[in-house]
């Protein structure tokens, strides 16, 4: 619907906050998430919420990892202490995790910039060239796009999401196939 109402959403988040020690990370997650779509940036809230994503941070699905991330992203708010526990956790359990999932977890990583999260972005390379194959054709570009903003080289995995996306032939859309370009030639 794209309404919002600030103060509505303010007196939200303040009732969130007094709830995280209750809430599961199902909720958590969904909340930042949804207060992030709105495009409602509150600080205390974005304080309180990675505050207790470190905390339970090996409790969360790579859904729920990727939700948080992104929110994040996507209001510009970094938390190194909470970004730094997930990329451990995405470092433990990144074999397990869905395409989408590792697609949007670069692209956040890539938004941030964060420099220290070579070895992450290293990591996790690998696990999406093994599977290229099963990524569709946003996570291509998503994945392609994330390692050619952040400026690691990655060349084996450019060159398998190039390789996918030559396969699928027509069925890559424009935007895709303009990302995957733009990554390439970045690179």
């Amino acid at each position: 619907l794209g309404v919002s109402n600030d103060l509505l959403l303010k007196h939200l988040a303040s009732q969130f906050i007094t709830k995280l020690p209750q809430t599961k990370m199902q909720e958590l997650s969904n909340m930042i998430w949804a207060f992030a779509k709105l495009a409602y940036s509150d600080a205390e809230l974005c304080i309180a919420v990675a505050a207790r994503s470190v905390q339970v941070v090996s409790e969360f699905t790579p859904q729920e990892t990727v939700n948080v991330v992104w929110a994040y992203a996507t209001l510009a708010y970094m938390d190194e202490a909470m970004m730094s526990a997930i990329s451990g956790m995405v470092l433990r359990q990144s074999e397990e995790w869905p395409p989408r999932d590792l697609a949007n977890a670069v692209w956040a990583y890539a938004i941030f910039a964060v420099s220290d999260d070579k070895p992450l972005m290293d990591f996790v390379a690998v696990h999406c060239i093994a599977k290229v194959q099963t990524f569709n054709t946003q996570d291509l570009s998503n994945t392609a796009w994330a390692y050619a903003k952040s400026e690691i080289q990655h060349v084996d995995l450019l060159h398998a999401i190039a390789s996918q996306a030559l396969a699928r032939g027509d069925s890559v859309d424009a935007r895709a196939m303009a990302l995957i370009l733009w990554s390439v030639a970045k690179v």
